[in-house]
């Protein structure tokens, strides 16, 4: 499963902004000689992309790497992935890690079922949902660490059957951990999780 998600990640993203840095480069070598501005937007578009490919594999190399979480690595894992989502989409994402949990106060593996379920929801974002704006909040409310993921993209009616395994995937890691998930959508009015 993560293989997959993993698989269809470098695809979405790094695939693509190699596709774009090949495009921009080939530009920049025809431009060369006859077109001395051109040549450098194309350079200038290159070293965007591969800056943005970086970004976005750095966030992928993070998610491979095998040590336990706590909230300090929670924290910074979610912020990768919220700016990994913005160059990936051009939307606006909004991090706001609020107070946490003492990280002992919650069981073995529940820091990464968190990261998890927060990168198949943003995948399922960047993937969907064609949003301008996300929030993401990581908080505790009444003893209970929340992760909430909203977006103001095209929605979907949660009265049709799912089409992937995202979704059920998503509520199965929150219930491994003894937790709850949530999700409101409707079309036109964005996504909440």
């Amino acid at each position: 499963e993560e293989r997959n998600r993993l698989a269809r990640d470098l695809h979405d993203s790094i695939k693509q902004q190699i596709f774009v840095i090949q495009t921009a480069a080939a530009t920049a070598e025809v431009r060369f000689d006859h077109d001395p501005t051109g040549a450098k937007q194309a350079l200038s578009q290159v070293r965007n992309s591969a800056r943005d490919a970086m970004s976005e594999l750095e966030v992928m190399l993070d998610q491979l790497r095998a040590e336990p979480l706590e909230n300090t690595g929670l924290v910074e894992a979610l912020k990768k992935q919220c700016e990994a989502l913005g160059f990936r989409t051009g939307a606006h994402v909004e991090f706001l890690p609020g107070e946490l949990p003492g990280s002992g106060s919650l069981v073995p593996g529940a820091h990464e079922a968190i990261l998890r379920v927060a990168q198949e929801a943003l995948s399922n974002v960047a993937r969907h949902a064609r949003a301008k704006n996300v929030h993401v909040n990581l908080d505790s409310a009444a003893g209970r660490f929340q992760l909430r993921i909203r977006d103001d993209g095209a929605g979907f009616d949660t009265n049709q059957a799912a089409r992937g395994m995202g979704i059920e995937n998503l509520r199965a890691r929150a219930k491994e951990f003894g937790g709850e998930f949530d999700l409101a959508s409707c079309p036109g009015w964005g996504t909440s999780v």
